[in-house]
């Protein structure tokens, strides 16, 4: 049994005008990896989100927060995510999994850098 999904660092790159629209759509992936369900849940304990660069990509930035849970497994979060978006959805996401059944914690990253919609899981 799993206890717990949490993003605790790394990165995402995505242009504005992608996240603007996820996070105003009905079924965004984007709010549900953020576990933003209403804006009470907006926090410190969020990521941070720059303003656009020159390219007009924004970097979300999981780094210097408490673990943020996701209420769900951020690795299928993000590959729909990089499927929906492809070479647009860049980063590098750090994740930990609580299982109960196994006493154990297991860490691992989520690569997105591919221009495609391949995603890539290494166990730490």
């Amino acid at each position: 049994m799993i206890l717990e999904f949490s993003i605790v660092g790394g990165y995402l790159k995505i242009p504005k005008n992608v996240l603007v629209q996820e996070m105003l759509g009905k079924e965004s992936l984007l709010r549900s990896l953020l576990n933003w369900k209403t804006t009470k849940a907006f926090s410190d304990r969020q990521p941070r989100i720059s303003q656009p660069d020159k390219d007009n990509i924004v970097t979300i930035d999981f780094s210097g927060i408490p673990d943020l849970n996701t209420g769900e497994n951020p690795k299928e979060i993000l590959s729909a995510l990089k499927a929906r978006h492809k070479e647009k959805i860049k980063g590098n996401i750090a994740c930990r999994t609580v299982y109960s059944m196994y006493g154990g914690i297991f860490t691992y990253s989520i690569d997105l850098n591919s221009d495609d919609e391949k995603v890539e899981y290494i166990m730490n």
